[in-house]
């Protein structure tokens, strides 16, 4: 089983504005709301490919309804937090190829909250299940809290997936999940420095290897992506004359659902790469996080080129 662990999920609204500039009356040419999450967007681009994940997330009682029927083809455990869950705004101006993003606090958790979160992963995870935890922790959540839930789902003899930043990707990487899924940035807050070349991040990625994590992947938008094992180190690229898509919203969550779908099939490191990045180019190329069509991976994935890296 794959659970997608979506502790501060978004209601994410999409405006489309040709030649956007602020300190201005402007209309949207288009406007599209999508109940989200990062690890609601994992278990969408998950379900596309033919899995069927289960959602955990904490979602404001105000709407809990609209996540229920938003997520209805979606196996799902909603827990109810006292407030509103946040509101994400993204403007496209396709006239100036740019996107503006507007980011809501959101809602505070209580110690019962994260009780009950703790209460539904002990009594459904079982050994060998995948669990993801993405995204941003809610306030009222300590810094630590995926460090705690990777011990948990560690000893339960099952394998925990680690994408965020800042102190709580941090402190989850402690506790040495299976696979930790970042980009650039988010390894040199990892590193305390900065890092400027390919050499220096796979130098970094092997440091954390050391602490007992498998996988280590980095992401790098157009650039394609990097991962690395025990094995090797392996890069991917997107070839310069895929179409370029507007949507850059969720990419990393549709490449991460392409990346643990495969590795759920023991398919090499590699192809596990190849196929992740398909899925996130995927995802530019339709509106919505993490949404993406199986026909366009399929396309995309034959001409993503993999190369082996040097230590």
């Amino acid at each position: 089983m794959i659970f997608c662990v979506s502790l501060n999920p978004a209601i994410d609204r999409t405006m489309e504005i040709p030649d956007f500039q602020t300190g201005k009356t402007v209309k949207a040419k288009l406007s599209q709301i999508f109940y989200a999450g990062k690890g609601i967007n994992v278990a969408f681009t998950l379900k596309e490919l033919g899995y069927e994940p289960e959602v955990i997330a904490f979602v404001g009682e105000n709407q809990i309804y609209s996540y229920s029927q938003a997520l209805s083809p979606i196996k799902k455990t909603l827990i109810p937090v006292f407030g509103d869950t946040r509101n994400n705004i993204t403007i496209i101006d396709p006239q100036n190829q740019t996107e503006t993003h507007i980011r809501e606090p959101g809602f505070q958790l209580s110690q019962e909250n994260l009780l009950q979160l703790q209460a539904v992963l002990n009594s459904n995870v079982s050994e060998g299940d995948w669990i993801i935890l993405t995204g941003s922790l809610p306030f009222g959540a300590p810094d630590d809290l995926y460090a705690k839930l990777i011990h948990t789902i560690s000893a339960k003899n099952a394998y925990a997936v680690l994408d965020s930043s800042g102190a709580p990707l941090i402190e989850g990487a402690k506790a040495a999940p299976r696979i930790l899924k970042i980009n650039t940035e988010e390894l040199a807050q990892l590193a305390g420095r900065s890092l400027f070349s390919e050499s220096e991040m796979i130098h970094e990625s092997n440091s954390l290897l050391k602490n007992n994590c498998e996988f280590v992947v980095i992401t790098q938008a157009k650039n394609g992506a990097l991962g690395v094992n025990r094995e090797g180190a392996w890069s991917t690229e997107i070839p310069a004359q895929f179409p370029a898509g507007l949507n850059t919203v969720g990419c990393g969550d549709a490449f991460l659902g392409g990346l643990i779908a495969k590795l759920t099939q023991n398919t090499p490191f590699e192809t596990a790469l190849a196929y992740a990045t398909a899925c996130g180019a995927a995802n530019t190329l339709i509106s919505g996080a993490g949404r993406i069509e199986r026909t366009s991976v399929e396309r995309i994935v034959s001409k993503i080129r993999v190369s082996r890296r040097t230590f």
